[in-house]
């Protein structure tokens, strides 16, 4: 993630990095939030 880049609102980078978090888990895994 590159946070130069000023032309995507950082919610849109927010939402990208937890789009790769979340694509770790698999459907019914424990999740930490839990």
């Amino acid at each position: 993630m590159q946070l130069s880049r000023q032309d995507e609102p950082l919610y849109l980078g927010l939402a990208e990095t937890l789009r790769d978090e979340l694509a770790g888990y698999q459907p019914g895994d424990y999740l930490p939030a839990e």
